[in-house]
């Protein structure tokens, strides 16, 4: 049987795998890699900037990003928080963003510049609650707080190590929200146990072993990235390599 929370696979790995790669990525050519023990530690400094913002448990946190890097940072370090993340597709109009913003009552949402304005834009179409959006790739004009400046947030009576802890199998992991074609897109609550009881389910089927390797590069708004991608990763221990264009899928695989 696996741990009870993501957290706790996670901080399993970290332990296991030390400076073995978790996350690669290909920038001018060259692959570049972050360490799970330097995973590990970037989650911890991005789970106290958070804490700094005043998220908590079971807040939503809106996540709009690439399959890059830093989505594996941030939605790691929500669940360490026993908050909620929940992605919002790239190709989304303002409309939906909005709306599912509404929806979530997310009050920090993290997303690149490239999709700064049109989220700017639904975050002022509708009563959201939006106070801070955090940019993973720099700054804005100063409008924006960053990922590198969140990560130097400090503070002297957030315990990191007691909060993930207490993550139990029954405190919402992530929000799905479903495909719309039926009605309005619906959220779906996937709690630890039910992304841990997957995999369980998948490796007594699947002849898949820890610490694989796989291409991150669907949509992480969908379950099946998401299963794949950051919950192979954290439970199974899985090394990421991050395609942000599909279109660069066969130049990495």
């Amino acid at each position: 049987s696996l741990r009870n929370s993501v957290c706790e696979c996670f901080q399993a790995n970290v332990a296991i795998q030390g400076e073995a790669p978790a996350l690669v990525w290909r920038d001018d050519s060259n692959d570049v890699c972050i360490s799970w023990t330097a995973y590990g530690e970037k989650v911890r400094r991005i789970s106290t900037g958070l804490n700094r913002l005043g998220v908590s448990k079971g807040e939503v946190v809106g996540l709009m990003l690439t399959n890059r890097p830093e989505f594996f940072l941030a939605d790691t370090a929500i669940q360490h928080l026993n908050a909620v993340a929940y992605s919002v597709y790239n190709t989304a109009s303002i409309s939906q963003i909005s709306e599912t913003l509404r929806r979530t009552e997310a009050r920090v949402v993290i997303t690149e510049r490239a999709f700064v304005d049109r989220l700017s834009a639904a975050v002022d179409m509708a009563a959201c609650k939006v106070e801070h959006i955090i940019l993973v790739d720099g700054p804005v004009d100063g409008k924006f707080l960053t990922l590198d400046e969140l990560a130097e947030m400090t503070s002297e009576t957030f315990d990191f190590d007691a909060t993930w802890r207490a993550v139990s199998p029954d405190d919402s992991a992530v929000l799905v929200f479903t495909s719309g074609t039926t009605g309005p897109p619906k959220a779906v609550d996937l709690t630890h146990a039910n992304l841990l009881s997957q995999w369980e389910k998948l490796i007594q089927v699947w002849p898949i072993q820890p610490f694989g390797r796989i291409v991150s590069y669907l949509p992480s708004a969908h379950i099946a990235d998401r299963t794949t991608g950051i919950y192979a990763s954290n439970i199974m221990g899985f090394g990421i390599f991050c395609c942000p264009d599909v279109s660069q899928l066969y130049s990495v695989i």
